[in-house]
């Protein structure tokens, strides 16, 4: 797409962001080969901010892209973040300003809050991937117990045939926080992540996810974002939450003591969805800081599925699994990669079934093969290895 607005970029090997200052520091593109996973508001593309403006109505300007907000959110008192909207943190003007191969970003100080939010903006070395550093400085006189708060809104414009899904690990399973308690955007797949497939229902659901990771996926075009975070064990979360997905929509919220009713009007309401992540909470006083890194990495996958596990250099969009016929064992896959690489098929015992296959993070890759049963004789289970010149990773085992 194109901007009207000024930004700064950074791109390599079909990898592209844009941050734009005018509109708090949001990352406006995270794009692979042309497709920007991140929604933009239609409806706003060309309008100028006023959200800092003395004659601003109040309205929140929802821009779309990917931001950092504060936890926790409330209008109680200055102990809470009470935005979106807001004057400052989600709808002020930030500071940008590209340094060699990274954009730092500086948004003014809260008055309410006493925050004020930097972040530095990386491609990765390894992979294709982009590595944000986001960092809360308190300036106000009195501490605060604060989270940082990244929102990642991801494209969902047309959603007809449950075309985008969202998954993370949920172990203990997962709670409904906004909307209707039997929506049914929301299961447990096969293998016990909390996948969200979006229908245009408003709503959220949390949990406190151990694994460290929440992914999009737009399956007809075969894109997968994935954000990547370290979770900490002894620390408290707001709500008990470290991964939360909101789905806008039609339908009914209870939110500030209202019940809010959300219309079908795509132009008012446009559809999209929200990766939102937590950091723990941390107190911090005058002049004290706290930070908080994630990745965000994206690739292709075959076209069709959601994530269903990740393995650090890549996703899962098909467990890999095999099934037998007579004398022969038909083996299959698939699978997306963040970095250059290939895959090797082996058993426990080292015997090779297959040549090695190429691996790039443009290219989804479906392992479809046959392989006679004898070669699997003696073996305890098949391994799928990935590879390149600077790791090999066991990335999937089926026991036979």
């Amino acid at each position: 797409m194109s901007f009207p607005r000024k930004f700064e970029q950074l791109d390599r090997d079909g990898l592209c962001v844009k941050v734009v200052p005018e509109l708090g520091g949001r990352i406006m593109e995270l794009s692979l080969d042309g497709h920007n996973f991140l929604f933009v508001n239609p409806a706003l593309e060309n309008v100028r901010n006023g959200q800092g403006d003395d004659s601003w109505d109040g309205v929140w300007q929802n821009f779309g892209g990917e931001k950092i907000w504060v936890a926790p959110q409330g209008w109680d008192n200055d102990r809470q973040w009470a935005g979106p909207p807001d004057r400052v943190l989600d709808g002020g003007c930030f500071r940008v300003s590209k340094i060699g191969n990274s954009i730092e970003s500086e948004s003014p100080i809260d008055p309410r809050t006493g925050l004020q939010i930097r972040r530095k903006i990386s491609l990765s070395d390894e992979k294709c991937a982009v590595k944000i550093d986001a960092t809360f400085e308190n300036f106000s006189e009195k501490s605060g117990r604060w989270s940082i708060w990244p929102v990642i809104q991801v494209a969902a414009h047309d959603f007809d045939g449950d075309r985008y899904a969202v998954s993370f690990p949920a172990e203990n399973g997962y709670s409904v926080m906004h909307g209707v308690v039997n929506n049914p955007q929301y299961r447990l797949d096969v293998v016990g992540n909390c996948e969200v497939s979006y229908k245009y229902i408003i709503g959220k659901v949390g949990a406190l996810s151990r694994g460290g990771w929440v992914a999009y996926a737009d399956k007809r075009a075969g894109k997968v974002l994935v954000a990547t975070f370290d979770f900490c064990e002894n620390a408290q979360y707001p709500s008990d939450t470290n991964v939360q997905i909101w789905s806008s929509g039609a339908g009914a919220i209870f939110s500030r003591g209202i019940l809010r009713i959300a219309n079908d009007d795509k132009n008012a309401n446009p559809p999209y969805m929200e990766l939102e992540l937590l950091s723990p909470l941390a107190e911090i006083s005058k002049g004290e800081s706290f930070g908080f890194s994630y990745e965000l990495s994206v690739c292709s996958v075959p076209e069709g599925g959601s994530v269903k596990s990740y393995f650090g250099a890549g996703v899962f969009t098909e467990k890999l699994s095999a099934q037998f016929d007579g004398e022969t064992a038909f083996i299959s896959a698939g699978l997306g990669v963040f970095a250059d690489g290939k895959i090797a098929l082996k058993t426990d015992s080292g015997a090779e079934l297959c040549e090695p296959v190429s691996v790039c993070p443009s290219c989804g890759t479906r392992l479809e093969m046959e392989v006679p049963s004898a070669k699997l004789s003696g073996a305890d289970s098949i391994i799928l290895e990935y590879f390149n010149d600077k790791t090999t990773l066991t990335i999937e085992e089926f026991k036979l």
